[in-house]
């Protein structure tokens, strides 16, 4: 069996990371008459990024936005309630400062990121002048900080999981009040993914 850290396929590399990272997705009702599906479904890291994307994009704004300190999202649409829990490798305590750096640089670059590959080297992130190396490419997919489809020259954008970790990193590292932090999260996963002006 080859391991993540051996493979070159940066497309096998995130389907594989997809089984720790992705969401666990529950539907539930705020009026306890209504009975919703027990289902507990997942969602990968691009899923529920495009879930807050369009309740955004429908005009709900912040209101419809929790974030817990763990990184759980719950989405308010009407009564209906969607949570979003990160899987094991997602959780926002796990981001370290290199690849906070790393998700900066991404986030930061004025003309995007996008997946290359180096030939005998293997696939990195570049953004703008900056090259992600491979193994930090590695460990950004493997926490599903980063969401790409991992095909050369796709997009390669921080993710609703890295903007959750991002925002958690610098809260814990500014000292700031832990009972302001879920107020913190939300208006930055609504920062992040709000359709532009």
């Amino acid at each position: 069996m080859t391991t993540l850290t051996n493979s070159l396929d940066l497309n096998g590399m995130v389907a594989h990371a997809a089984s720790r990272t992705s969401y666990r997705r529950y539907t539930y009702d705020i009026n306890p008459n209504i009975r919703t599906s027990e289902h507990t479904l997942t969602a990968t890291v691009a899923e529920a990024g495009d879930m807050v994307r369009s309740l955004l994009a429908d005009g709900t704004g912040r209101r419809a936005v929790e974030v817990t300190e763990y990184g759980a999202i719950t989405l308010a649409q009407g009564t209906t309630r969607i949570r979003l829990e990160p899987g094991t490798d997602a959780r926002p305590s796990l981001l370290t400062g290199r690849q906070a750096e790393d998700l900066l640089l991404i986030g930061g670059s004025a003309t995007g990121a996008w997946v290359m590959h180096t030939p005998g080297k293997g696939y990195a992130i570049r953004a703008g002048f900056h090259r992600i190396p491979p193994s930090s490419t590695r460990n950004l997919v493997r926490h599903g900080w980063v969401a790409t489809t991992g095909s050369v020259g796709t997009a390669a954008a921080i993710s609703l999981a890295g903007s959750v970790a991002l925002t958690w990193r610098y809260l814990r590292s500014a000292r700031v009040a832990s009972d302001l932090w879920a107020d913190a999260l939300a208006e930055a996963v609504c920062d992040a993914f709000a359709p532009a002006p």
